[in-house]
């Protein structure tokens, strides 16, 4: 008989402490577990499982429904009820949104930088200022930097995002969109280029929050590399509260290429700790979710075979799973 693997006490320890001194907002830690767990298994859960899920977070189930019945009116979930039974899945909207959370958390690596600059002037005098407010919100949340309240900028956006943004914002003839390229025989040369990035986007703040980040999840890469054996769902626990802070920061990042930012750029190694985490927890946190998750009485799927890249790679994706 194979004797029981000794569990390292230590991982849960540290993450239980880390929880409680940053216990996290019940709604966004639904939209966490929502793009981490939920939508590579099919984008629905029951929510029962996501009651049990967020209570190893401190978080109580009045405040998950909450959450849940606050998101699903602002267009995030849609609701199929059967007697006392709640099922959530994404709406339209969410699904733009998840989408482009999932390119910018998981990514491989930063793309390479063509030097050209995406450009939005938002329809002066045609558009009123409620609703350019929202769209000046929503493209931020995206990574532009405002150059001034109708005009917003990014060096390397992603133009099909930026479409559907438009699209569900009402802007697509009311906005303008350009592709600009400096020009070597005008004014504006590095220092210049330096300086819109500083009045564009506060770097400084953003360098801390990562700074902070490296500090508090260090431990966990670091003792996961020895070989530690953690539980099931010890790991969900630590790949979603990782996740969670990191896409805390990570979705105020406009992820600048590496030539508009400092030298040995902080965000970087934040991304290498998360993957590191990641890769060490993803296997049994993800039999973790499907034991434990239901969806119209029934476990959850096996992940979608996408979901197998995050990150660069995962362990391989298993033979018969979905596209």
């Amino acid at each position: 008989m194979t004797p029981p693997v000794k569990l390292d006490a230590a991982v849960a320890t540290h993450l239980a402490r880390l929880i409680a001194d940053r216990p996290p907002r019940a709604g966004s830690l639904v939209v966490t577990v929502f793009g981490d767990a939920v939508v590579p298994h099919g984008g629905a859960i029951w929510l029962g499982s996501l009651i049990r899920w967020l209570a190893n977070f401190g978080v109580q189930e009045r405040a998950v429904r909450t959450a849940v019945h606050r998101l699903t009116a602002d267009d995030w979930f849609t609701v199929t009820s059967s007697g006392r039974r709640s099922d959530y899945r994404l709406t339209r909207a969410s699904r733009h949104r998840f989408a482009d959370a999932e390119r910018r958390i998981y990514a491989a690596a930063p793309s390479s930088w063509d030097e050209t600059w995406w450009i939005v002037v938002l329809g002066h005098g045609t558009v009123g200022v409620e609703a350019r407010d929202r769209a000046r919100r929503e493209l931020r949340w995206h990574g532009f930097g405002e150059l001034a309240p109708t005009v917003l900028v990014h060096p390397s956006a992603d133009v099909a995002e930026l479409a559907l943004a438009l699209a569900d914002l009402g802007l697509r003839r009311h906005a303008i969109v350009l592709r600009a390229r400096g020009d070597d025989r005008l004014p504006g040369g590095p220092a210049s280029v330096r300086e819109l990035v500083a009045s564009a986007w506060d770097l400084r703040h953003l360098a801390a929050e990562y700074r902070a980040y490296v500090r508090r999840f260090t431990p966990f890469a670091e003792r996961l590399a020895t070989g530690a054996s953690v539980s099931p769902e010890t790991c969900f626990q630590l790949r979603v509260f990782a996740i969670h802070e990191y896409r805390r920061i990570l979705l105020r990042d406009p992820e600048l290429p590496a030539e508009l930012l400092p030298e040995r750029w902080v965000g970087a190694e934040a991304r290498r700790i998360c993957a590191a985490i990641y890769r060490a927890v993803e296997a049994p946190a993800a039999a973790f979710l499907q034991t434990s998750g239901e969806v119209c009485g029934r476990t959850l799927a096996s992940p979608l075979r996408w979901y197998f890249r995050r990150f660069g790679g995962l362990r391989s994706s298993p033979r018969g799973v979905a596209n």
